[in-house]
C-alpha cells in the first residue's frame, strides 16, 4: 500500500471515528434532555401547594377580609396574581385588591386607620404603606402564616390579567410547569420583584406565551420540557431587548427602539398599556445567558441532575414547609402525610445526599 493509499485509508479511519463521536454524543444528549423532561415534571410536582399549604392561604385571605370588613362593612376583598390562577411557588405573596370609595391612600387617616386595623394581624415591623407609586399598595407578613401579602385599592387590572392568564393556561397545557420552574429560577437570583430589577409573574407568563408562539405546534403538543427550558433560555438570551417590544396578537414583535433600551410587552388585556418588564435588561439577559451556557454544559456531562444547576429549592424553604404542614395539616390526606416522612430512593431531581426529599420538604 503507497503513501496516499495509507493517507485515504486514515482519513477514511478518521471521519468513521468522527461520526461514531457525533453519533454517540447526539444519543446521549437525547437521553440527558429526556432526564431533564423528568426532573422538571417532578420539581413541579414537588412546588405544587399541598393541601395544608390551600387551606392556611385561604384562612390567610379570610383574615384579611374579615379585619377589613369589620371596619369597613361593605369593602369588597378579592384575589388575584398568582393565588388567583394557582401558580404560585411555596414562598409566594398573596395579591389583594380591596374595592371601596372609603380607600383613598394619600389621605393621612385613611392610612392610620388601615394601620390600625392590619397592624393587629401582620408580623411585627413588616407593615409598610407605599402610597408614593403610581399604584399605591398596603405590604406586610401575615403573623400566622408568614405570608407576604399585598393588597392594592380600586383597580380591577389585575382580576382581568388573572383571568387572561387563565385563558393561556387552557390554551397551552405545558404553561403551567414553564412557569413554575421558570419563577424558581428568577427567585434564586432575586430577579422576581419589579422593584430590584426583575420580572412579576404576569410578565414571565406573557414572555413565555410569547415564546410558545414562535415554537412549532409538534414542540408544545406532548413536547419536552427539557428541550423547550433550555430554547427558552436561549431565546431571552439572543433577544434584541434594545429594539423589540412583544406583542402577544399573532404580529410577533414591534419595534421598541423610543422605549430607551428597556424591555416593554403591550398588555394582551389592555393593548394601550406597555408593561415595563424590567428597568435591568442586563441583568435579566445575563441570568437567561448564564443559565442556557450551566444547562447545556450539565447535559453535556452528563451529571446526576441536569435541572439542579440551574434550579433549586432552599433549605429555609423545606423548612418552611414543614412547619405549615405541622400546623395546617389536619386537613391533609393520609397519603399526603405518608408522603411527608418518606424515605422513598426513587432518583430525580431532589435526590439530595442519597435521600429523595418528600413532597413537603
Amino acid at each position: 500500500m503507497n503513501t496516499e493509499d495509507l493517507r485515504l485509508r486514515f482519513d477514511y479511519i478518521e471521519n468513521e471515528f468522527c461520526r461514531y463521536l457525533k453519533k454517540r454524543k447526539q444519543s446521549n444528549y437525547e437521553v440527558s434532555i429526556k432526564e431533564l423532561h423528568k426532573e422538571i415534571l417532578e420539581f413541579c410536582d414537588n412546588v405544587s401547594p399541598t393541601q395544608a399549604e390551600k387551606t392556611m392561604r385561604n384562612e390567610a385571605v379570610q383574615r384579611i377580609r374579615s379585619v377589613i370588613n369589620s371596619k369597613w362593612p361593605r369593602a369588597d376583598v378579592r384575589v388575584f396574581g398568582s393565588f388567583n390562577t394557582g401558580l404560585y411557588l411555596p414562598t409566594s405573596d398573596i395579591d389583594l385588591v380591596v374595592f371601596g370609595h372609603e380607600f383613598d391612600l394619600t389621605n393621612w387617616d385613611v392610612r392610620q386607620e388601615l394601620g390600625e386595623a392590619l397592624r393587629k394581624i401582620a408580623a411585627p415591623g413588616s407593615f409598610t404603606i407605599l402610597y408614593h407609586i403610581p399604584v399605591p399598595i398596603v405590604k406586610f407578613r401575615d403573623k400566622e402564616s408568614e405570608v407576604n401579602i399585598d393588597i392594592s385599592f380600586n383597580l380591577d387590572s389585575g382580576l382581568k390579567s388573572a383571568d387572561k392568564v387563565k385563558t393561556y393556561l387552557r390554551q397551552y397545557p405545558i404553561l403551567e410547569k414553564m412557569i413554575l420552574v421558570t419563577k424558581q429560577f428568577l427567585l434564586q437570583r432575586n430577579l422576581n420583584e419589579v422593584y430590584t430589577g426583575g420580572v412579576g409573574s404576569y410578565s414571565l407568563t406573557l414572555m413565555i406565551v410569547s415564546f410558545f408562539q414562535q415554537c412549532h405546534r409538534s414542540e408544545l403538543q406532548g413536547g419536552n420540557l427539557g428541550a423547550l427550558l433550555l430554547k427558552f433560555f436561549n431565546h431571552y438570551k439572543e433577544f434584541d431587548y434594545t429594539h423589540k417590544t412583544i406583542r402577544l396578537d399573532g404580529t410577533g414583535y414591534c419595534s421598541s427602539s423610543m422605549y430607551n433600551n428597556a424591555l416593554y410587552i403591550i398588555d394582551p388585556v389592555d393593548p394601550e398599556h406597555k408593561i415595563k418588564v424590567t428597568w435591568d435588561m442586563w441583568r435579566f439577559k445575563h441570568a437567561f445567558k448564564s443559565a442556557h451556557d450551566t444547562l447545556t454544559g450539565a447535559l453535556e456531562s452528563e451529571g446526576t441532575s441536569f435541572l439542579n444547576s440551574v434550579v433549586s429549592v432552599s433549605a429555609e424553604v423545606k423548612s418552611y414547609r414543614r412547619r405549615v404542614q405541622e400546623k395546617w395539616g389536619h386537613a391533609v390526606s393520609g397519603y399526603h402525610n405518608s408522603q411527608l416522612h418518606s424515605n422513598t430512593t426513587t432518583t430525580g431531581f431532589y435526590n439530595f445526599h442519597g435521600l429523595k426529599m418528600a413532597k413537603f420538604n
